[in-house]
């Protein structure tokens, strides 16, 4: 993984170390690579240099960001922000903090943990945010948190993920979750246009579609959190 990132300025709150998100869960198809690329996406259109780090074995981020240079390639994806990618194994960690010419580092994890708990928990203690993503399905949010007592620590945020506010399982994982951590203020809504647009390297924020505004929220929430001072236009 190279230590340095072109394409604009870092910030100036952070110096030259960047400062580092990481998405985490203690199972797969809970929505960490949906948000981690909702994420990316939000921050370049607000003017941040932010690079995306995939440690997923299944290499979904680093797909994706294949597929986003395709269609940038395009005459029709012309107008989409660059949006760096690279790959990490876990266990080399601490190489996130020796990253250069970024603003911001968003950090795609493994599936579980398994053998790499000591290197996960790690990763989470040298984050500046963590988020926890999950359904709200009752094994879900049976396993998330824990996670966050035992791995994620007190910098972590649980976030819904393909949240519909009107049914009863709902409402009971957000007051369950609320016992057990900070429950992050924005869902992100249940719909078929956000994992539609994997395929073509897009999120729902690069097209306007439905779902753009929560994810638009969910970067303000980070970036908030973050100290990060607005922009006003994509680097």
């Amino acid at each position: 993984m190279s230590n340095a990132v072109g394409g604009g300025q870092a910030a100036e709150q952070g110096g030259d170390s960047p400062k580092v998100i990481v998405v985490a869960a203690p199972k797969g198809g809970v929505g960490k690579s949906t948000l981690t690329m909702g994420l990316l996406v939000s921050a370049r259109q607000a003017g941040y240099v932010a690079v995306g780090v995939g440690m997923d074995p299944q290499n979904s981020l680093q797909r994706w960001s294949s597929f986003r240079e395709q269609q940038r390639s395009t005459a029709q994806g012309a107008d989409l922000v660059e949006v760096p990618v690279t790959s990490l194994n876990v266990h080399d960690y601490r190489r996130l903090r020796a990253m250069t010419g970024c603003d911001l580092v968003v950090v795609d994890t493994l599936p579980g943990v398994g053998e790499a708990i000591n290197s996960i928990i790690s990763l989470c203690e040298l984050a500046d945010l963590v988020l926890i993503p999950t359904s709200s399905s009752p094994m879900d949010v049976d396993q998330v948190m824990p996670f966050r007592k035992n791995v994620a620590g007190n910098k972590s945020w649980f976030v819904l993920n393909s949240a519909n506010r009107r049914t009863r399982s709902f409402q009971k994982a957000k007051f369950g979750m609320q016992a057990a951590g900070r429950v992050c203020p924005i869902e992100i809504p249940k719909l078929e246009a956000i994992p539609d647009q994997f395929l073509r390297g897009l999120t729902v924020s690069d097209k306007g579609e439905a779902g753009c505004e929560d994810f638009g929220a969910l970067w303000n929430f980070v970036r908030y959190e973050l100290g990060l001072a607005g922009r006003s236009q994509a680097a």
